[in-house]
């Protein structure tokens, strides 16, 4: 009886020991098989190693935008705004140099014959302007002094003069500055080539509303002013 139930101890005990083996051997070969997916999922998250030498690209912001009418078009910094309640089709057209909620300057461009009312048609300064080779953009000179300086004695009534050997209304007396562009042995009414051949005239003035004008403004703005 004895021997009988000592045998039946050792075939339970071998039982036990098969079954820890199989786990054994599965439990190894589930670890291999899990360890290429563990290394490829470290390797996606982890984030890129730098470069030395290499610069990121973050993008360029341009502060200037171009505005475009289907007579001209001109360059100025993202500030400026198109005022439509007073631009007429075809005949002027306004920009509003803003900074911030206020309005810095006026730049108004009179197309196809076109021109300012007469009370509008007097000037304190002059930008000279020389025309481009294919006569369809300007190349401009600094502002002038205020018309004023040329007179002697000063002379106070609005009255035609020549400055940098362009010919314009003198606004006489105004501490404003209101300004026109003109052509270089000629006068305000610019006569630019289009894109089609045909000419067109091309009056165009600024008028500052800041309480300290930037003489440079009137003058960049007509360095990128080209007839379409």
């Amino acid at each position: 009886m004895s021997r009988y139930r000592i045998g039946r101890q050792n075939s339970a005990s071998s039982s036990d020991s098969s079954r820890f083996k199989l786990f054994i051997r599965v439990t190894f070969f589930t670890i291999i098989l899990l360890v290429p997916v563990i290394i490829y999922v470290i390797i996606t998250t982890l984030p890129p190693s730098p470069v030395t030498g290499r610069t990121v690209d973050r993008g360029y912001f341009d502060p200037y935008s171009t505005i475009k009418t289907e007579w001209f078009s001109f360059r100025v910094e993202k500030t400026w705004q198109e005022v439509p309640d007073i631009t007429v089709k075809d005949k002027v057209y306004y920009y509003r140099e803003m900074q911030g909620a206020n309005p810095q300057g006026l730049l108004a461009v009179h197309v196809n014959g076109s021109y300012p009312v007469v009370s509008e048609s007097y000037y304190s300064n002059a930008v000279p302007v020389k025309l481009s080779d294919d006569v369809s953009s300007l190349f401009p000179d600094d502002l002038l002094p205020h018309c004023d300086t040329v007179n002697n004695p000063k002379v106070t009534v609005n009255h035609t003069t020549t400055q940098g050997d362009t010919t314009f209304t003198c606004w006489a007396g105004t501490p404003l500055l209101y300004a026109v562009a003109g052509e270089i042995g000629g006068n305000e009414k610019l006569m630019l080539k289009r894109t089609d051949g045909t000419t067109a005239q091309y009056v165009i003035t600024y008028r500052n509303l800041a309480f300290s004008p930037n003489p440079n403004t009137f003058t960049n703005v007509l360095s990128t002013f080209k007839s379409l």
